[in-house]
């Protein structure tokens, strides 16, 4: 829940549209948020490739806790790191901050390989290995 533990960094800015009948950002909207997340992590392990990253490369699943409302208007960071790898699958770490206080949490799963167009298969296991979760020491 300290967010300078996250190696990668995004600004999630609220929009009127994502509010629910309640005036908070909808739960729906939050949980697309922590996918584009790990689909910029994704995108900047891959050089940015034409259309996107690949499909094969989803989380398989996704678990959410909601610490507290998010509102409009806002400007959140979301912050993504690698919390464990094995030979073949990956477990994603996201904390979603409102300045340092965490307002969110979420964790993911998926594979770290999948086929190409081509048909060549993409391992991103040791491109993953820099944005791993940080220790983070308290002052």
């Amino acid at each position: 829940m300290v967010r300078e533990a996250y190696p990668l960094r995004l600004n999630m800015r609220t929009r009127f549209s994502d509010l629910d009948t309640n005036r908070h950002v909808n739960n729906v909207k939050l949980v697309s948020w922590y996918l584009d997340g790990l689909a910029e992590l994704h995108l900047d392990v891959l050089g940015y490739p034409k259309g996107g990253p690949l499909d094969g490369l989803s989380p398989s699943s996704l678990q959410v806790e909601y610490l507290s409302e998010v509102n409009y208007p806002g400007i959140y960071q979301l912050r993504v790191g690698v919390a464990d790898l094995d030979d073949t699958s990956v477990r994603y770490a996201c904390g979603l901050f409102d300045g340092p206080r965490c307002i969110g949490l979420a964790q993911a799963v998926g594979v770290h390989h999948a086929p190409r167009e081509e048909g060549d298969v993409v391992e991103l296991a040791a491109k993953l290995e820099p944005f791993r979760m940080r220790t983070v020491a308290w002052v």
